[in-house]
């Protein structure tokens, strides 16, 4: 087949009937693409921002976030736009008065933080001891509500005594979550392990918890701060015990304190009354110095006196003899016949 050679005129056509082509094309691509920013220059969509300076780990509240609308160009991807989605929430870095907030920027508030952000508003964590008995066997689990009895004695006798009530177990050992269906539930044992020991960042974090079977030795509950108060108290000087409520009774009953007399069915024992103590002996008045004998002295009798010689008829009569009598301070003149 015999090909044929374009001519110099006809060459230089068909090279300006593909610019012309080509450059049609770069019109129509670039006349879209400007419609498209402008369009999403104009657009506008409601966000969620910072209405003042928000800490790290600071839980987000109403009055620190607002929705304004912005351009959609100035948006950040994955953006809140009611702001009831972020309260509640913990910022995970400083956000900054006006800033759109994104999903990155705050978490929800889980063990994944530490054990801090499972307190409940107002109320604190304090861990008590606990045994295969006074635990529950291991069956108390992070979420479960128990109820708290002390035993204590005081002289002869022993009392029990339920100080609270209707108590969110937060944590039992390490663990903040309870295990899923058909894994192994924590061991409670008198023994403590490694596994207690670690730092609650590595276990709280977690979603699952552990499958082997771990002994712990503490459980911590949420309480008021006067209920903690009397929980550290109840466990410095007795025991303490955990009693499992059903989760759907949350109800309270009065209850007086038990003695291992009346459990027993025996009368009150009897307590013997205290003698009392004889009252203070009175101190004795102390004679002056000056007028008190000195030691060993021998007693002082007066001298006797001559008996007066009558007087003769029609005389005048002698003087008469006296005796000088002192008691203490005061002295008497006595005059003898």
């Amino acid at each position: 087949m015999k090909m044929r050679h374009l001519t110099r005129n006809q060459a230089l056509g068909l090279a300006g009937v593909i610019a012309v082509i080509v450059a049609a094309m770069v019109y129509v691509v670039l006349t879209a693409q400007t419609s498209t920013e402008d369009e999403a220059a104009e657009q506008v969509l409601t966000v969620v921002t910072a209405t003042s300076d928000i800490a790290p780990f600071q839980t987000v509240t109403a009055e620190m976030v607002a929705t304004e609308e912005k351009p959609a160009a100035s948006v950040p991807p994955r953006h809140f736009s009611s702001a009831g989605d972020v309260v509640g929430q913990i910022a995970q870095r400083p956000i900054a008065i006006g800033e759109t907030i994104a999903a990155g920027d705050v978490a929800a508030r889980t063990a994944a933080g530490g054990l801090t952000y499972l307190i409940p508003d107002g109320m604190r964590a304090v861990t008590v001891a606990i045994d295969p008995v006074s635990g529950v066997a291991g069956f108390a689990l992070p979420g479960d509500r128990v109820d708290v009895l002390t035993t204590s004695r005081r002289e002869e006798e022993a009392f029990t005594k339920t100080i609270l009530q209707d108590v969110l177990v937060l944590a039992v050992g390490q663990a903040t979550t309870r295990p899923q269906s058909g894994a192994a539930r924590p061991a409670v044992s008198d023994r403590q392990v490694a596994a207690t020991a670690q730092p609650v960042s590595q276990t709280a974090g977690s979603e699952e918890a552990p499958t082997a079977e771990a002994e712990v030795t503490n459980a911590t509950l949420a309480m008021m701060p006067d209920e903690a108060q009397t929980l550290v108290l109840a466990a410095a000087t007795g025991s303490i015990h955990l009693v499992l409520r059903p989760p759907e009774d949350t109800s309270t009953v009065s209850l007086s304190a038990c003695a291992d007399w009346e459990m027993m069915g025996l009368p009150e024992p009897v307590k013997e009354a205290k003698a009392e103590p004889p009252p203070p002996e009175q101190p004795q008045p102390v004679m002056p110095a000056a007028y008190q004998p000195a030691p060993n002295a021998p007693a002082v009798t007066p001298a006797p006196q001559r008996a007066p010689t009558p007087p003769a008829s029609g005389d005048e009569p002698e003087d008469a003899a006296v005796i000088e009598i002192v008691r203490g301070t005061d002295r008497e003149i006595v005059e003898i016949d």
